[in-house]
């Protein structure tokens, strides 16, 4: 987008179904026209972030605990003062993600449906937000997506995981329209949770990370799972497990170079182990902690540190002091939000904010202000929240907290992304 004003200048936007293209695209009449909601008094709304929310309609069982289910799903973008726009899309229940790719030299904002899985293209036309499916699966998730060239044959595509048979998906463009192509999947009821892309073994090519697993159940509780990395060669796709459990898993990836070789590694949060306690913190002994674990081309595997907590859901790379050396930032779901740093060959790590807590626990790094050094955005679902931390001084100095706007009550912030 040239000038973000040119977007969201007009605040009355609508949007409407174009065409379904690709294999099971959904009829016209399953598809709802979203409102529009705005705090923008300004003459020119400038977002400097995209969220993906999911908001929740709750109910109370007989025995009083509460049921959630899934509301509309919200594209909500903020400015640097938490003025928001949302476009509601009842279409898309559970939206899982909002991001920005380039198709063809067009801006294009991707949304993924969760209790109605569907991949689709927004685009601006004319003041106006234009909307088509490109592929609407009879599954029960669309849980994530990435956009590369992981064939090599100079097109992108999308790559996306599934909750069901815990599939990878390529969505490849063939003669204009979108077609999808069962990369992999296990055998019965399994879910992939994330797809990461990078170059694992060096060849030039990016290829696909993505974590399978058992069905999801309580936090704390077995559930196997594994990491695996499938890679294009000789005309045809391998695939290999990287890390293998039969009592744990990562609900979450990311393709980061840690030994510095200029290949992409994965690491993943693995999830702990805990005793159900009413009485203890959370509900919970912790008997073993989440793990910071780096799988690496040649069977090289690193350990990054550990967070005591039971399950950690978003891990995100930045650069806080502007010394050209990234830091991770990982947000559990009780124990708060850690940064993750380097002391010569070192990982140290911190707890930077006990109190910030959420189910998904949604993370960004921002350069908000230009100067070189990235500050963190967090989702808080603790204080229906949305954060900003500052690091004063590096890694070793103080940390500035202010909020950015706040979040209505039961809405989940599944991914957070920069408007660039």
């Amino acid at each position: 987008m040239a000038h973000a004003g040119t977007y969201f200048a007009i605040l009355v936007l609508t949007l409407s179904l174009v065409g379904c293209i690709g294999a099971d695209a959904p009829a016209a009449s399953q598809v709802a026209s979203p409102t529009i909601n705005t705090t923008v008094t300004a003459d020119v709304f400038e977002p400097v972030l995209v969220m993906a929310t999911s908001q929740f309609n709750i109910s109370f069982a007989d025995d009083g605990k509460k049921i959630y289910t899934a509301g509309d799903g919200k594209v909500v973008f903020l400015d640097e003062e938490g003025n928001r726009i949302e476009l509601v899309d009842n279409f898309s229940k559970a939206l899982q993600k909002a991001f920005f790719v380039d198709i063809d030299g067009e801006r294009v904002l991707v949304t993924l449906g969760g209790t109605k899985a569907s991949l689709n293209f927004f685009r601006e036309k004319g003041g106006e937000w234009v909307g088509e499916t490109v592929w609407a699966p009879d599954l029960v998730r669309l849980r994530d997506a990435e956009y590369g060239d992981v064939d090599g044959d100079g097109e992108k595509e999308f790559v996306a995981a599934t909750h069901d048979d815990g599939g990878v998906w390529l969505v490849k463009r063939v003669n204009g329209s979108w077609l999808p192509e069962q990369l992999w999947k296990e055998n019965g009821t399994n879910y992939t949770h994330e797809i990461e892309l990078g170059d694992f073994d060096g060849d030039g090519v990016l290829d696909i990370f993505a974590n399978p697993s058992a069905p999801n159940v309580d936090v704390g509780i077995n559930q196997p799972g594994s990491v695996r990395v499938f890679m294009f060669h000789n005309g045809s796709w391998k695939n290999e497990a990287l890390f293998s459990s039969s009592l744990t898993h990562a609900k979450e990836l990311l393709a980061f170079d840690v030994n510095g070789d200029n290949r992409s590694d994965v690491i993943a949060p693995v999830e702990g182990h805990g005793v159900k306690n009413e009485s203890a913190p959370f509900g919970f002994n912790l008997v073993e902690p989440t793990q910071l674990l780096a799988f690496a081309y040649g069977g090289r595997n690193y350990s990054l540190g550990t967070a005591s907590d039971l399950q950690c859901r978003s891990l995100v790379a930045g650069d806080v002091d502007g010394d050209g050396v990234q830091e991770l930032a990982l947000g559990c779901r009780d124990t708060g939000v850690y940064l993750y740093y380097k002391n010569g060959s070192k990982w140290l790590h911190k707890l930077i904010d006990k109190d910030s807590r959420a189910a998904v626990h949604a993370l960004a790094f921002v350069d908000f202000n230009a100067d070189g050094k990235e500050e963190l955005v967090v989702a808080n679902d603790n204080s229906d929240s949305v954060d900003v931390y500052a690091f004063s001084d590096g890694v070793s100095g103080g940390i500035e907290r202010r909020r950015l706007a706040s979040m209505p009550e039961y809405d989940w912030v599944w991914t957070i992304y920069p408007f660039k």
